[in-house]
């Protein structure tokens, strides 16, 4: 699932999590509303869907887009903060493989720089290589 360490922070805070049986963009929107959504997360592609939907004249609680399981559109985090300028946009790793996140990139320094350079936890090995993986 990829979500485990969401789980449990947030069950340990007393979050709301919210779940879809099958993910449709225009009733995630909706859920994101009427649930009072503070954080929303999934694979890039279906975050952007989403977020695509949202209304920004209506009152949201959206603090925060969380993506992972792949790279996001090098336009998403410019995007998410022109549309909703109180989310801060984030990029995480390592959710499904350690039950954590393993390295993350996320607020000002994702919008405004190029998304190369990401923080690693202490016990992560991790390698630099561009685009051709040299």
């Amino acid at each position: 699932m990829g979500c485990h360490s969401f789980l449990l922070i947030g069950t340990a805070l007393g979050a709301k999590i919210v779940l879809m049986h099958k993910f449709d963009p225009s009733k995630a929107a909706v859920l994101v509303e009427e649930e009072g959504v503070h954080v929303v997360g999934g694979v890039p592609h279906l975050v952007m869907q989403m977020y695509e939907q949202l209304d920004p004249k209506k009152k949201l609680k959206i603090e925060g887009f969380s993506f992972g399981g792949g790279p996001a559109a090098e336009r998403l985090p410019g995007d998410v903060r022109r549309k909703l300028p109180m989310v801060s946009p984030a990029q995480g790793y390592g959710l499904t493989e350690v039950n954590s996140v393993a390295t993350s990139f996320g607020g000002d320094d994702y919008v405004e720089r190029e998304p190369f350079l990401f923080f690693s936890i202490v016990f992560v090995s991790s390698d630099i290589a561009d685009r051709r993986n040299k």
